[in-house]
């Protein structure tokens, strides 16, 4: 590497700065303006934000639980056909419209609470429940990439290795697969979570009643054509989408 010193570093470093600030710095000056205009707001969006927050841990925990359950399967099956097709089924809804998904899953919830009269009553068509499946479905191949990813680092040597060391099984899961897959899953979480905070469609469709997130916030404030109301719902939205990546950019180092 050729380190760039003065002039040189300048005229290499000041198109990527340009391109930060126009299409991130800006903006967000825009937003600071718009939210100091209808900062009364910041209660009702506080709410959101914590919607959004309980959303995006408990999608993020079901897919990571998914997915270590099909990483473990295929690793257990020696790479089983069935068991890879299995897998890539399950996170072919990353491929569909979110739209598409979301109209999917609540006709799929209509059509238990019909078959289930005793279900009607849960509501299951307007519920967390029902937008929890719809992420979890959506978002699933996001994970499984991730997890696989971790378990590839944890080669079957090591653990055949601390067994022959006379370490229990709990010993050999806690000093040597934790430490070599929490990056992995931890990252996945954060990948999912990113994604969870930014979805529209299934949370608009299967939600309940007056339980919104921040992008149900931005979307109904939008399109009312209410700019300065949507400025704070999306400057929270930044915050939380910003916070994981900035934490993977920083392991990644």
């Amino acid at each position: 590497r050729r380190v760039l010193r003065g002039w040189r570093g300048w005229a290499v470093a000041l198109p990527a700065l340009v391109v930060v600030l126009l299409g991130f710095g800006v903006p967000v000056l825009q937003l600071l303006a718009w939210s100091w205009q209808s900062r009364a707001d910041l209660p009702g969006v506080g709410e959101a934000a914590l919607n959004t927050a309980l959303l995006a841990a408990m999608a993020a925990v079901g897919v990571l639980l998914l997915s270590l359950a099909f990483a473990g399967l295929a690793r257990r099956s020696g790479g089983d056909p069935l068991v890879r097709a299995a897998g890539f089924t399950a996170g072919l809804g990353y491929a569909v419209p979110g739209t598409v998904l979301a109209v999917g899953a609540m006709w799929l919830l209509v059509a238990v609470e019909q078959a289930a009269p005793w279900l009607s009553a849960l509501a299951l068509s307007s519920s967390v429940a029902g937008v929890l499946l719809a992420l979890c479905a959506r978002f699933l191949r996001v994970g499984h990439e991730a997890t696989e990813t971790a378990f590839q680092a944890l080669r079957p040597s090591l653990l055949e290795s601390a067994r022959l060391l006379g370490a229990p099984r709990w010993q050999r899961f806690h000093r040597v697969a934790l430490p070599l897959l929490r990056p992995g899953l931890v990252a996945a979480l954060l990948l999912v979570l990113v994604e969870v905070v930014k979805e529209l469609p299934a949370t608009l469709m299967l939600r309940p009643f007056g339980w919104d997130t921040l992008a149900v916030k931005i979307h109904g404030y939008t399109s009312e054509g209410l700019w300065a109301q949507a400025a704070w719902p999306a400057l929270w939205l930044c915050l939380v989408g910003l916070l994981p990546v900035w934490w993977l950019v920083r392991q990644q180092r």
